[in-house]
């Protein structure tokens, strides 16, 4: 055999001893029930895991949990014998209907890593937070507040207030009281808000489409984004530096809407009297309002009244048109 043969034989059977040994990550699990008479407040953290919290029957609470061999650059030592610990003797407390879940000492955090899949009963306050998983809570009654520091937040089927924020992933919401909703990096999607609304991105589209009993007022925040709301009936604050805006609801409080490079597109429903107050840099105004007009009339500027006035309306784009129907 020659030299080149024999090298290739070689690399062959190396690549064909790594690859089993490579596949074959250490990784455990447990599961454990623990007996609950009322309602629930639950903590859970992941270092670089998922936590996913649902609800479930009355009475109990289920925490399962995987296991897995950390891959980052602090691990070090033996991790299957800190998978072994984990799985006898899981991180949870009880202390009443009050339990915590995922806390762990530094050095088992530098060898493994915990993904937890908890099925709680629907009266339960959560706070979850993870480092670089995503969380997710569906069908809780009671307040949550999710946190990642770098994965997707997902929270379904709310009833209660609901806190959510991000360093870098998307949030989806559906549901909920008051919502407060944050990330550095990613889409915002809420549905079905009943309560007032906050939602801020620093680099991502924003949708907010609120119940039909909303109540409360709504701010909407983007730094470079389109954002779109729908359903609008308290008092609005929405902004974004670089994309369009479009909003449709009935004004029942004062308005501001601002964008910086985008279009500003407004549906109005209802018959309250408001007072308008319109102005674009470089756009046009479209409106099809019978608007009383009160000081000059302007190329790019709009102000009057609308049936009487009321509530202002105030809507600017530095560059883009503004269109009101």
């Amino acid at each position: 055999m020659t030299i080149r043969a024999l090298a290739t034989a070689a690399t062959a059977v190396a690549a064909f001893s790594l690859t089993p040994v490579a596949a074959l990550a250490a990784e455990g699990s447990f599961e454990r029930t623990l007996t609950v008479t009322g309602p629930v407040q639950l903590s859970v953290v992941a270092g670089s895991g998922d936590v996913t919290v649902r609800a479930g029957a009355a009475g109990r609470v289920v925490v399962r949990g995987t296991i897995r061999e950390s891959r980052g650059w602090l691990a070090s030592g033996d991790a299957a014998e800190a998978i072994r610990r984990v799985e006898q003797q899981p991180p949870i407390v009880q202390e009443g209907n009050a339990i915590r879940v995922g806390e762990l000492d530094d050095a088992l955090n530098r060898l493994v890593s915990v993904s937890y899949d908890i099925t709680v009963p629907e009266a339960t306050e959560l706070r979850a937070k993870s480092g670089s998983g995503d969380v997710v809570a569906e069908g809780l009654a009671r307040d949550v507040e999710l946190s990642s520091g770098s994965g997707d937040v997902r929270a379904s089927a709310l009833k209660a207030a609901a806190r959510v924020s991000t360093g870098s992933g998307d949030v989806r919401l559906d549901g909920g009281g008051a919502v407060r909703a944050s990330t550095g990096s990613g889409d915002i999607v809420a549905t079905g808000v009943r309560g007032s609304a906050s939602l801020q991105t620093g680099s991502g589209d924003i949708r907010l489409d609120l119940a039909q009993d909303q109540t409360g007022d709504v701010s909407v925040a983007a730094a470079s984004g389109e954002v779109r709301i729908t359903g609008v009936r308290g008092a609005l604050d929405a902004s974004t530096a670089s994309g369009d805006l479009a909003v449709d609801g009935a004004i029942g409080g004062a308005w501001s809407l601002n964008t910086a490079s985008g279009d500003i597109s407004l549906t109005l429903s209802g018959v309250a009297g408001f007072t308008l107050d319109a102005h674009t840099t470089s756009g046009s105004i479209d409106t099809s309002l019978p608007v009383t007009v009160s000081g000059e009339i302007e190329r790019r500027a709009l102000k009057g009244d609308v049936r009487g006035g009321g509530p202002v309306l105030k809507v600017r784009s530095s560059s883009g048109t503004i269109v009101i129907r």
